[in-house]
């Protein structure tokens, strides 16, 4: 499965900028456990997967200007902490825009997520008094 970015465990503090993901048969940036990651004005688009998975214990990332349509999900976070969407866009995904699933401290700000097939947003979490494994 082809990928566009990928950045593994301990591939931290890099910034990525004005870079597209196209077409990938995979996801268009994946993150793996990294952290303190800036990506800013990436266009991820025509991805068989998601645009922008950002995977388990991956925290503090900001993910501010990107451009995410027609991937399977626009961006998917999974179990990480402290990360940032400014002003993204999330447009003409055939699942959804954005899925949110086991996220603590997540801030959110001016991002437009619009016309995605099933879900603009979905948000999976655990009870108050139930801790993540």
């Amino acid at each position: 499965m082809a990928q566009g970015f990928f950045l593994d465990s301990n591939a931290n503090n890099i910034s990525l900028i004005n870079n597209t993901a196209r077409n990938n048969t995979g996801h268009g940036f994946n993150f793996s456990t990294s952290i303190n990651n800036t990506v800013f004005t990436n266009f991820a688009y025509g991805n068989v997967l998601v645009g922008f998975s950002v995977g388990k214990d991956s925290n503090n990332n900001n993910f501010t200007n990107n451009t995410a349509f027609n991937n399977s999900q626009g961006f998917y976070l999974f179990k990480n902490d402290n990360n940032s969407l400014r002003n993204n866009t999330l447009s003409n995904n055939t699942d959804m825009g954005l899925n949110l699933t086991l996220i603590f401290n997540m801030s959110l700000t001016n991002n437009t997520i619009r016309n995605n097939t099933n879900y603009n947003l979905l948000l999976i979490s655990l009870p108050m008094d139930v801790k993540p494994p």
